[in-house]
């Protein structure tokens, strides 16, 4: 986990850790010819023209340079990191391995957000971008570790919680143990955001699961 306090300022546009590694996952895509074999879909094209709409109406409305390159930063992290996921997802082979490593960033997040609820420390925080000091509402730490907000933390993992499950439950899944490991590092990191938000997100994912056969 990468805090946004990681970044490289180029031209007035922050290059933070995440865009410097989509920038980089396409250049692996381009160097292995891998772009080749991409076919347009209506999702695709759907997710190409929400973004453009976004860009155009966040411009439009605040009417300055400044506004623009706003508008275009979120707008390449949404299509660089939909569409190299779509480029790099084949089959379900490599579905179930983006589901293990999810499962195996929950164990150390939850591991350092506890010692951030016992301590009211977060260690990311000498990373840059998020507070050292954890926030308290109603006597309760909100533990973020290297998300911008405890709600970000604790939704990240409520919703990776069913895909972590439907990979515990697939009779092709070899590692269980370190899938049940990160299973509950998930709801650990849920339960510690102190967030009410992530917790109906959770019942919601928690409820949907038991209609699934449905």
């Amino acid at each position: 986990s990468i805090t946004i306090g990681q970044k490289i300022d180029l031209l007035g546009v922050n290059f933070h850790m995440m865009r410097i590694l989509i920038l980089s996952g396409w250049l692996r895509l381009f160097l292995r010819g891998e772009i080749q074999s991409f076919e347009w879909n209506r999702i695709d094209k759907a997710v190409l023209w929400w973004a453009l709409v976004g860009v155009l109406t966040y411009t439009m409305r605040v009417g300055t340079l400044d506004g623009l390159i706003s508008a275009i930063g979120p707008a390449y992290n949404a299509l660089g990191a939909y569409f190299f996921f779509r480029l790099l997802i084949r089959d379900w082979q490599d579905v179930r391995r983006i589901f293990l490593t999810i499962s195996i960033i929950f164990i150390p997040l939850a591991i350092l957000m506890t010692v951030e609820n016992h301590t009211g420390r977060n260690l990311f925080s000498i990373f840059g971008g998020v507070p050292e000091i954890t926030m308290i509402r109603e006597g309760r730490l909100r533990c973020q570790g290297p998300f911008r907000h405890p709600i970000l933390a604790g939704t990240f993992a409520a919703t990776s919680i069913p895909l972590i499950i439907g990979l515990l439950i697939s009779p092709l899944n070899k590692n269980k143990s370190l899938v049940w490991i990160g299973l509950i590092g998930a709801f650990i990191v849920t339960i510690l955001s102190a967030s009410s938000g992530p917790l109906m997100t959770l019942s919601a994912a928690i409820f949907g699961l038991i209609l699934w056969k449905f």
